[in-house]
């Protein structure tokens, strides 16, 4: 099982550009830098409790200074930031509130050490 601190800085450096899974190059802004941290640290933990959660209820709950339909840009950077880790993918933790978790989530919440077979939503209002 892998742990992290909270203090555990970014693999991805302001002005990086990575591509995303879906193959968009995007270039690392401060503000999703200074995200990452909190993101990460918030989606650790609800990996390590075997639960997901929705864009609306990610910025509600962190005060994210983003919108619900605008955080994806952040879940990318937590996505190569992961990859850089060698890790899953925690942005596959985040999900409409519509939409049932993916197959992607059975690893990240096996990796962080989840009891298997538990999946638990965080309710969202937004």
């Amino acid at each position: 099982m892998t742990t992290t601190k909270k203090s555990d800085p970014p693999r991805l450096v302001v002005g990086e550009t990575f591509e995303t899974a879906s193959g968009h190059t995007l270039t690392v802004s401060e503000k999703a830098h200074a995200c990452l941290p909190r993101v990460r640290a918030h989606l650790v933990a609800l990996a390590r409790d075997g639960g997901t959660t929705t864009y609306g209820a990610l910025v509600r709950d962190l005060g994210l200074p983003y919108p619900a339909v605008g955080v994806g840009r952040v879940l990318d950077t937590l996505a190569a930031d992961c990859a850089r880790r060698g890790e899953p993918g925690l942005d596959a933790l985040v999900k409409s509130a519509r939409t049932p978790p993916g197959e992607a989530v059975a690893a990240v919440h096996a990796h962080w050490g989840a009891a298997s077979g538990s999946v638990s939503e965080v309710e969202a209002t937004s």
